[in-house]
């Protein structure tokens, strides 16, 4: 008998992690790029990753982001900036100061000097 609690216990967590696993994917940049069918060796050259995918990886799909239409960033104030973030003062930068794909992504520019600007990043 013990070892059928054992053995239900066992398929109750591996439902509830795979759940939580499939929430966290939902949340990241992974899991659009896996609805899209693309695997790690899509982005990495490899399906056993390293390191972070190369610019010229991330432009090989998103290239012109420059050219795409200004977002509105919204300080802690209400005061608001229309940017494109992808075409900003600081010049160009590398995709994965703000965007990841394994965790959930970040605003580099509060990270760095402004602190205060509310925006969703994929």
């Amino acid at each position: 008998m013990p070892k059928f609690f054992i053995l239900l216990l066992t398929l109750i967590l591996s439902v509830f992690l795979s759940a939580a696993f499939a929430a966290g994917e939902e949340k990241t940049l992974r899991g659009k790029h896996l609805e899209a069918e693309l695997s790690c060796a899509d982005c990495h050259g490899t399906d056993t990753p390293e390191k972070k995918a190369s610019q010229k990886a991330c432009k090989g799909c998103h290239e012109g982001m420059e050219n795409e239409p200004p977002v509105i960033f919204i300080e802690e104030n209400g005061k608001k900036h229309e940017v494109n973030p992808h075409n900003a003062h600081p010049g160009q930068m590398r995709c994965t100061l703000c965007h990841s794909i394994h965790k959930p992504s970040t605003l580099y520019c509060n990270e760095g000097c402004h602190h205060t600007f509310n925006a969703k990043v994929p």
